[in-house]
């Protein structure tokens, strides 16, 4: 490859990780495949060997090398586990010889908060499996929705001087080493080909370990054996032409023999358990999320109306919070949505009305964070950078913002729930497809933001951007000041309040966003629903 002296507008990224952080990694590698540059186009592709390798490939190390060398970025993402693994470490060393600009990534759960640095770092048995050349890099920590701005600046950092290719032998695929190694690393690097669906890579380790006669391995490598003979099947019948009653037949019959012993859960890489039957098709990716008409919360999610003889008995929401208050209409959708986010004027009305003190408003799992964490108000509440009354409130996790809907629906008799990923996105985008909620190009004057490092550095009140930033609908700060929890459960895109989601969807972007990137309409980040950070808040939706 003749590797370009100026930077492509489209990246090709490699990316680099261990099988058992896929979960994690598959959902940067999504996000990164979702941004886009200001006219729409993208500015990342990626390479993923679960995606791009043919299963049970045997040139699979040569496809990889061929991969690494027609990147155009390399991201490793470090956990203990990918320092560990050969085939990792044969990778990142290869990309450093060819010179080809790096980006570590360090996982969420593999750092801790430094409390007097206040900086995040690694565990010291961490750092000492990084190589000495790495460790000189400035490192990227997953942590919050102020990741993806990062990793920009760091790709603008790289193009501003963009490396020259380096020509560099060919490395020896690490299999031809590990098969020699100790049963130890044989029947991991064994797991790890099963998990890449490298079968046939995984067969050869595990009959290695059978006929070792391991006392340790042995008898799990034979089932293993067995196990990836039969997984291997499905992947084939789910590839083909097959009635989907023959791929339900098989399924049922693995799912009733395994998980094993030496498996926390069923093996499933392709998860054809989250599908539950076999498609009639495979599965159309976009790089831009499709609307559908909103789903709203379940009604048992929600108190009931009250209703007396034609008599209000309860409050409206709209006289009951301080101003700005107003719901907009979402023509023909069934729902209305809060003008402005909540400010912390009207936060207060739950902290006056006991909202941390009445287990009644909160989900088990909200009410349990917050006993644990022994919370009384909202993060920063006191703080006078953030505290004006009109600023949107901040500091607050998701499990604080659905209490304060369920505890405003029960003094309201109104059905009032956070949005749902859906709702949040027609509200800021509606029916033409616009990339930001006042149209299709960025424009920093419309809304709060911190794009080129030229932010205020805080919150604006509500009514700051009326006018120039609304949406098609006119619902005002769709876009910066604060990111907005939604209902949904990001995973899998369930509104239920009491599902026992890992992680719930963030949209909007915020005041402390570096790159106009994360303020668009279709951009979907996410985070852990005990989180209260500086610039994450909510809005209410009305059905």
């Amino acid at each position: 490859m003749n590797f370009r002296m100026t930077p492509p507008k489209l990246k090709q990224l490699f990316i680099s990780y261990r099988s058992s952080d896929a979960a994690k990694v598959d959902k940067i590698a999504r996000d990164l495949a979702l941004l886009k540059y200001d006219d729409g186009t993208p500015r990342y592709g990626t390479w993923q060997d679960k995606h791009n390798l043919p299963p049970a490939s045997p040139n699979w190390w040569d496809a990889i090398v061929d991969a690494i060398i027609d990147c155009d970025m390399f991201v490793m993402n470090i956990s203990r586990a990918s320092l560990q693994s050969e085939v990792c470490r044969a990778e990142l060393d290869y990309a450093h010889k060819r010179n080809r600009p790096i980006i570590p990534v360090i996982l969420d759960g593999e750092f801790f908060l430094d409390p007097k640095s206040g900086k995040y770092d690694l565990p010291k048995e961490t750092w000492a499996l990084v190589p000495d050349w790495l460790g000189e890099s400035q490192f990227l920590f997953y942590a919050g929705t102020e990741f993806y701005g990062r990793f920009q600046q760091a790709v603008e950092g790289f193009e501003r001087h963009w490396p020259r290719d380096i020509s560099a032998p060919r490395p020896l695929n690490p299999d031809s080493r590990s098969v020699h190694g100790s049963n130890h690393a044989l029947y991991d690097a064994a797991c790890d080909y099963a998990e890449r669906l490298a079968f046939a890579d995984a067969e050869k380790h595990f009959d290695a370990l059978v006929r070792r006669n391991d006392e340790d391995y042995g008898d799990w490598a034979a089932q293993w054996l067995e196990l990836i003979r039969r997984y291997a099947e499905l992947v084939e019948i789910s590839e083909r032409r097959i009635p989907t009653p023959i791929f339900n037949k098989r399924w049922a019959s693995y799912t009733a023999l395994y998980p094993k012993e030496f498996l926390d859960g069923i093996f499933d890489p392709k998860r054809f358990a989250t599908h539950g039957a076999k498609p009639a098709s495979p599965p159309v990716v976009t790089a831009v999320p499709v609307v559908t008409t909103p789903a709203t919360p379940s009604p048992s999610a929600l108190p009931a109306q009250r209703s007396g003889a034609g008599v209000r008995a309860n409050p409206r929401s709209v006289d009951l919070l301080p101003a700005p208050f107003a719901w907009i209409e979402i023509p023909k959708k069934g729902y209305s949505i809060a003008k402005y986010p909540v400010t912390n004027a009207q936060f207060a009305k739950f902290i006056e009305a006991g909202g941390y003190r009445e287990k009644q408003w909160w989900t088990e799992a909200g009410w349990k964070q917050r006993s644990n964490d022994k919370w009384t108000e909202p993060r920063f509440w006191n703080d006078s950078k953030w505290n004006g009354e009109e600023q949107p409130v901040v500091g607050v996790s998701w499990y604080e913002a659905v209490a304060f809907c369920l505890w405003l629906s029960e003094v309201t008799g109104e059905k009032i729930m956070l949005p749902t990923e859906d709702q949040g996105q027609y509200a800021a985008q509606g029916d033409d497809g616009r990339d930001y909620p006042w149209g299709k190009q960025w424009d920093a004057s419309r809304c709060n933001n911190n794009v080129d490092g030229k932010g205020i550095g805080k919150t604006t009140p509500v009514q700051q951007y009326e006018g120039k930033g609304d949406s098609p609908f006119g619902v005002v700060d769709m876009a910066g000041n604060v990111w907005e929890w939604c209902l949904t459960d990001y995973d899998n895109k369930t509104n239920d309040i009491n599902s026992n989601a890992t992680l719930r969807v963030l949209r909007g972007g915020s005041w402390n966003d570096l790159s106009s990137v994360i303020f668009r309409c279709d951009l979907r980040l996410r985070n852990f629903p005990l989180l209260r950070n500086l610039n994450l808040g909510f809005r209410l939706a009305h059905s």
